[in-house]
């Protein structure tokens, strides 16, 4: 609440527009709250999952290929929760790859 508090306070006392993106990896949790002349216009909350792969693709499939070195296929789907419903088929056989590699290593 306090960096909220901030970034408000900024956006009513210069009339600037402001958005404030946040991620919590261990709880799980990401958004972007937008601020304009100190009003909140809107909150966008997701998964941290869900957050990483609409906003970095490319810090998603890091981590993704991090968590195949140690974890099942069965882990992953749980970590990614409803996020695994949406992956393609391409991006799913993508990860069932780099499981495979990290076994065969």
């Amino acid at each position: 609440d306090v960096a909220y508090g901030f970034w408000q306070k900024l956006s009513e006392e210069y009339g600037v527009d402001c958005e404030v993106t946040y991620s919590e990896p261990g709880e799980n949790f990401a958004g972007k709250v937008y601020y304009q002349s100190g009003k909140e216009l809107g909150h966008d909350k997701w998964t941290y999952w869900e957050f990483i792969y609409e906003e970095d693709d490319y810090h998603f499939w890091d981590l993704i290929s991090d968590d195949c070195s140690y974890q099942s296929l069965d882990d992953i789907k749980e970590s990614l929760g409803d996020l695994w419903d949406r992956l393609s088929d391409g991006e799913i056989q993508r990860i069932k790859d780099l499981l495979k590699q990290n076994q065969e290593e």
